[in-house]
């Protein structure tokens, strides 16, 4: 997405989901709500968001089919996280939160089922990762 695009996104979940949607469309990704979780992810990682435009993305996020709390929550004296799942066709999609701040710090993959891209690999193991060391630092309200 250009920052043009982020700047754009509308506070409705429903009409946010609809605008992922029709970006992702042009992929044809065979897992589409895995799809929308991993973007939702990214996004919620490192773009400038208002807060409720970032509510409404935690709302859409909420409304994929087949979305799971996995892994349990991560806490330390900053930070209270927990790990949304969705599996895919052979990979697992999570994507760790900070529940304060609803912000994304990683965006993972993980191998579910044998698969011709990720030969001698075993199930479970990670196969990308995407961390985010912080929140991200900017003035949108």
């Amino acid at each position: 997405m250009t920052y043009g695009q982020v700047r754009d996104l509308p506070s409705s979940p429903a009409a946010l989901a609809q605008k992922f949607r029709r970006l992702l469309d042009a992929r044809a990704d065979p897992s589409p709500a895995e799809a929308l979780l991993r973007q939702y992810g990214f996004v919620l990682a490192v773009a400038p968001l208002p807060q409720p435009v970032r509510r409404a993305i935690l709302r859409a996020m909420a409304m994929l089919p087949g979305l799971s709390l996995c892994g349990g929550a991560v806490t330390n004296a900053e930070v209270h996280a927990i790990a949304l799942c969705m599996r895919g066709n052979t990979t697992r999609t999570e994507v760790v939160l900070d529940t304060h701040e609803g912000v994304a710090l990683a965006v993972r993959e993980r191998l579910e089922a044998p698969a011709i891209f990720y030969p001698n690999i075993q199930i479970g193991a990670l196969v990308d990762s995407d961390t985010f060391s912080s929140a991200p630092n900017h003035p949108a309200q």
